[in-house]
């Protein structure tokens, strides 16, 4: 943030009182708007992980009892029990995929609060090096976010392959 090298990272030091103001309040501006950002940020993430893990296991568990009282109405006809069994298999992988999707949101919003905690430190107030925490070579916020995002879309496709399944058994001659 301080361009100017004969600046003193510590801010207390400068000898101008309007860039020594400018700097303070603008520093202060941005801590606090990370540390909101973390709260808040957490916040949807469980939010939105309790939201969409219940309908997904909502979803997969209610279609497996579903398919249980399917498969005694059609207990004669082995080619339609085939599909139901893969119906059945494939609400099991949804809620597979469900578990892992809920595993990478974890961790995902654990990345996030970990990051969010990292750019809120309060020496930004009085130091101009601190503003930026070390860049990471990796970055698990984004990879956790995008692996959810994987899972919980395999999840939902699991569900439709499995009602695909369902209507063939159930339209089966």
């Amino acid at each position: 943030m301080n361009n100017d090298p004969n600046k003193s990272p510590f801010v207390s030091e400068w000898t101008n009182a309007i860039d020594r103001e400018r700097y303070v309040f603008h520093a202060r501006e941005i801590y606090e708007s990370n540390r909101y950002m973390e709260r808040a940020s957490l916040q949807a993430h469980l939010d939105y992980a309790k939201w969409i893990l219940a309908s997904l296991l909502a979803v997969h568990g209610g279609s497996i009892y579903a398919l249980s009282t399917l498969r005694d109405k059609f207990i004669e006809r082995p080619d339609a029990l085939e599909f139901l069994a893969s119906a059945a298999a494939m609400n099991v992988a949804g809620i597979v995929c469900t578990i892992l999707t809920a595993g990478f949101a974890w961790l995902n919003f654990q990345a996030l609060e970990i990051s969010y905690s990292q750019k809120a430190n309060p020496a930004v107030v009085y130091r101009t090096d601190r503003f930026d925490p070390p860049i990471s070579k990796t970055n698990p916020v984004m990879a956790t976010y995008y692996l959810a995002i994987f899972f919980a879309v395999l999840s939902l496709y699991c569900f439709i392959a499995s009602a695909c399944d369902t209507f063939k058994a159930i339209h089966l001659n």
